[in-house]
């Protein structure tokens, strides 16, 4: 499992983070895979950056199955999903969870632990073909 607490704020930070997640992960430099944990990850914890506080804890295991899950939580004021609307097709803001959506498998969005802050689970597209138990 990785596991990683880091500022968002901090861009050196954020990059060892990014770095250390596609290690764990094991995606090929260049590769489509690559390209899309590097979004999704840059997208989710974008918007901790903009909307929560700045501390994020950034998660991804292996299913049995040899999907890949990440995790972003934050502990910020949480988010209220009622009351999202996605932007317009054109805008330049406001359409990360929308682009980190088409790119995962699945994702879903949750009060975080203890109902503070937000948990963001992304199922990403790719599989691993021998996961050890």
């Amino acid at each position: 499992m990785f596991l990683r607490e880091f500022d968002a704020a901090n861009e050196a930070s954020t990059k060892a983070a990014r770095t250390a997640l596609l290690e764990y992960l094991g995606v090929t430099s260049g590769s489509y895979d690559e390209h899309a944990v590097k979004t999704i990850f840059g997208e989710l914890v974008g918007n901790v950056w903009r909307h929560a506080t700045n501390k994020v804890t950034v998660g991804a295991s292996w299913r049995m199955d040899g999907t890949a899950i990440l995790e972003v939580i934050d502990r910020g004021p949480g988010f209220d999903l009622s009351a999202w609307r996605p932007a317009d097709s054109l805008a330049e803001h406001g359409r990360g969870l929308l682009i980190a959506n088409a790119l995962s498998g699945l994702l879903t969005i949750a009060p975080g632990p203890g109902g503070a802050g937000t948990w963001i689970r992304a199922v990403l597209p790719f599989r691993k073909t021998h996961v050890a138990a």
